[in-house]
């Protein structure tokens, strides 16, 4: 005869035991089903690894009888395997505990497991994750004994050639980990970036990678395995396309390995789902289970938590498994992050309930969301109540945030007065109105980089901020979430350049366009090339040569939000003027010459724009053939600082007298400590580039600090708060060596050479630690010095400099101005001198 239980749980994972836990408080008859080990997931990490308690800022519920701090691998299991003994759970574990049917309806469930026992069930509660099932490559060769899913213990392998598929938390600690024993590690990312792993992990590698510790490889692809090695591929497709489309086999390339470990994620066992009942929200492969509000599957009374419906962190698993315990009982619970989103919602008006509530009816790419996944976003989301004329960001802000509307409007800046004479098209609105319910800092999102435009408040709005990660976890569990966004940011771009045409035009543009990445070196088209249409350059930074004189000499760069390949459109013949290289990864929006043709013969006076773009840029190109100096500066400016500086430091080497004033100043500025290496970094042709933070586009040093004391002003300059600890994770992560860590703790006076130059009285620094601990230190443009004003470039390098041989400058308008050679006497705008 089977036994009958109130709930059976399946699955011993962190949402499993939460469940089991609960029900065993409540006087629940229950039973916890786990075929291997408790929190079998963690317990298969590599020994000694650090357990992260992830959301940082989410609590677990106060009445939970089970603990949770991030800890060794070790302790967590032993915590937890404690936890479940004091509740006086029930658990059953053993191979013969694995689920193979469930049959019945709610109040009469019934469970096969393999050993052939059939438990009666009021209630399920499916926690088993999707660690069992892994995701599989689907090529050939993947049953090689060298493919592995997992790593037991890095200090296993010293001195091997090893390749880590996938960048999430796992594959990144598993790369660090190897890297750490003197292994060879590359690092396989399908896309860009690291947005779905921890801000620790994220900076690690990032660093890691930066000071070539570990090789990576973009946006590939695994073709196949042989023995000894594995085919890669690397693409060229949109930012967000779940799965890619077939790869072009002429971007094959082969790497050696002596292990290769899969990190590349699970799916929910959906044979086995569809197969007892349960619905999922679409067709594609990583579309996840549907659920309601309270996880109860599309099968009444089969409930859902955890990874498999789609909360893989710790303690948002732990709450939910607790939660629908609560909900199966009957029991009114709040999800345990209500008291934060009713402090961030207490200005919009409302209960949090019916907040949700209206971001479900009025944006549509949230419609489909659960109410748990809103109120997660909305954890990891600021909502803004902003005035009409309001500025929401800049063009050229330093932020990647995702933005919604749930009131109000507003208004995107399309083109900025400097670039007007760049525009294809004249006439029309200079801003693209958005209503209540659309969305925008999509661009931002995608790149990671800098804002292509200004956004303002059209009316009183409200208006909800998401963070990148959050947004990034989001559209990884819903793919058409995805599409939507990356087709908005299409369409976004080509409102932006033909600001005359109707929507309709320009959503039939868009659907005919092709978006096309390009790795950083990588050539887009030859000098003399057919031409393959008009481009757009969505990210990235691109660099213009042309033969001349049997040499390649640079000529121009592009960047994100410029246009490019209109010359060979408007020419009697169509071939290419120049060749066109990523410096950096790259992505355009390529419109084919077909599309093009038909879009100037109805709206000539398109063409009519190419064509005075086209010409100008003819004349521009000679110039700057006409004097190769200024062009081989661009390549080495670009080269050595232009890619991720915001803000060079230069020296010319003609006027420098090797007196070291600037090194003293910024010594006697900031408290004995010189931020810059006058005598180190590289040299080109009489320029000059010292060691010095370059206030990165990308800075790796605020990817990890505990107390938050790194910040970044929307100018890109990055600073280092009083409240700093000492703990040395920028300086670590930084690297260029620019961040150092100083002890302080004396007082110390500023020199009569400060006085004379800022005008100050002999006075103590204010900033003292009192106890002699190290701070980190680094650049910070003299924010602080009493006078200097934002924006205003008068540092303490700079005004000591007797002969004014140091400046700084702006990468990309030294560059411009290089190229420009604006002033009749061949002088440079940016600096005033010849070069």
């Amino acid at each position: 005869m089977s036994e009958k239980f109130d709930i059976v749980i399946v699955g011993a994972g962190p949402a499993g035991m939460a469940a089991a836990v609960q029900a065993a408080a409540r006087g629940v008859k229950h039973v916890l089903l786990e075929r291997a080990e408790i929190a079998n997931t963690i317990y298969k990490y590599s020994k000694g690894k650090h357990v992260m308690a992830e959301p940082s800022q989410v609590p677990l519920h106060e009445h939970l009888a089970m603990n949770f701090e991030a800890d060794a691998r070790e302790v967590v299991l032993d915590r937890w395997a404690s936890d479940l003994a004091d509740a006086g759970v029930n658990m059953e574990r053993s191979p013969g505990c694995e689920l193979m049917a469930v049959t019945g309806k709610r109040g009469e469930f019934r469970l096969t497991l393999k050993d052939g026992r059939v438990l009666e069930a009021a209630h399920v509660i499916l926690a088993i994750g999707t660690s069992g099932n892994p995701r599989k490559f689907g090529v050939e060769g993947e049953d090689l004994p060298f493919v592995k899913s997992h790593l037991t213990d890095a200090a296993d392998h010293v001195d091997e050639q090893v390749i880590v598929v996938g960048v999430g938390d796992a594959g990144i600690e598993d790369a660090l980990a190897l890297a750490r024993h003197d292994n060879d590690v590359t690092v396989i990312n399908m896309f860009e970036g690291f947005p779905l792993a921890k801000a620790a992990n994220r900076g690690a590698i990032e660093a890691a990678i930066a000071s070539g510790e570990i090789k990576e490889h973009t946006f590939t692809t695994v073709e196949r395995f042989e023995p000894g090695g594995v085919w890669l591929n690397t693409r060229e497709d949109p930012f967000f396309n779940f799965p890619p489309p077939p790869a072009d086999p002429a971007n094959d390339f082969f790497v050696e390995c002596d292990m290769l470990i899969a990190r590349i994620g699970a799916l929910p066992p959906r044979r086995f789902l569809e197969g007892i009942g349960v619905e999922f929200e679409s067709e594609h492969r990583e579309a996840m289970p549907r659920i309601s509000d309270i996880c109860e599957s599309t099968v009444p009374g089969i409930y859902l938590v955890g990874a498999l419906a789609g909360r893989p962190l710790i303690k948002h698993a732990m709450n939910q498994g607790y939660e629908v315990v609560e909900h199966i009982l009957g029991n009114t619970v709040s999800c345990a992050e209500m008291p934060l989103l009713r402090e961030s919602l207490a200005k919009v008006g409302g209960t949090v309930e019916e907040i949700v509530d209206r971001m479900r009816q009025r944006i549509p790419i949230f419609g489909s969301l659960s109410r748990m996944q809103l109120e997660e976003l909305l954890v990891e989301s600021e909502v803004h109540q902003v005035k009409a004329g309001d500025i929401v960001y800049e063009h050229g802000d330093f932020s990647n945030t995702f933005w919604t509307i749930l009131d109000g409007g507003v208004a995107i800046e399309v083109s900025r007065p400097e670039d007007d004479e760049e525009a294809a098209s004249s006439g029309g609105d200079e801003f693209i109105q958005l209503a209540p319910g659309e969305f925008f800092g999509e661009i931002g999102l995608l790149s990671g980089r800098r804002r292509t435009a200004t956004v303002v408040a059209s009316v009183d709005s409200t208006l909800i901020e998401t963070s990148r990660g959050a947004m990034y976890r989001l559209i990884k569990s819903l793919p058409d979430l995805a599409a939507a966004i990356d087709r908005a940011a299409v369409v976004r771009r080509l409102e932006a350049l033909f600001r005359s045409l109707p929507k309709s035009e320009v959503a039939a543009l868009a659907e005919a366009s092709k978006v096309e990445t390009y790795q950083a070196g990588q050539t887009l088209f030859e000098e003399g090339d057919e031409s393959d249409g008009l481009h757009i350059l969505r990210r990235g930074s691109l660099v213009v040569t042309r033969q001349r004189d049997g040499r390649v000499t640079v000529i121009n760069h592009v960047r994100a939000g410029e246009y490019f390949g209109e010359i060979s459109l408007v020419r009697s013949s169509l071939q290419r003027s120049a060749t066109m290289t990523a410096k950096v990864l790259s992505e355009t929006i390529r419109i084919p010459p077909a599309t093009l043709a038909e879009l100037t013969k109805r709206h000539p006076e398109l063409r009519t724009g190419f064509e005075r773009q086209a010409r100008e840029r003819l004349v521009r190109d000679e110039r700057v053939l006409a004097n190769p100096g200024s062009a081989e500066m661009v390549n080495f400016l670009i080269e050595r600082g232009g890619k991720e500086a915001t803000d060079l430091l230069v020296i010319d080497e003609a006027l420098c007298i090797r007196c070291d004033n600037c090194e003293k100043a910024c010594s006697e500025t900031h408290a004995g400590l010189s931020r810059l290496d006058r005598e180190a970094g590289p040299r080109y042709a009489g320029v000059h580039l010292p060691t010095a933070c370059q206030h990165c586009e990308n800075p790796f040093c605020m990817t990890d600090c505990p107390p938050n004391a790194l910040m970044r002003h929307t100018n890109g300059e990055v600073y280092i708060l009083d409240t700093c600890i000492g703990c040395g994770n920028c300086a670590g992560y930084c690297p260029y060596g620019v961040i150092k860590m100083k002890s302080v703790g004396q007082p110390r006076n500023r020199s009569f050479l400060f006085s004379m130059l800022f005008g100050w009285r002999h006075e103590t620094q204010a900033r003292e630690s009192g106890d002699g601990h190290e701070l980190a230190v680094k650049c910070d443009l003299c924010r602080e010095v009493p006078g200097v004003q934002e924006g205003d470039r008068t540092v303490a390098c700079v005004s000591s400099c007797p002969t004014g041989a140091i400046v700084r400058l702006h990468p990309v308008d030294f560059v411009e101005e290089i190229l420009d050679r604006s002033r009749g006497d061949g002088r440079c705008e940016a600096c005033g001198r010849t070069h």
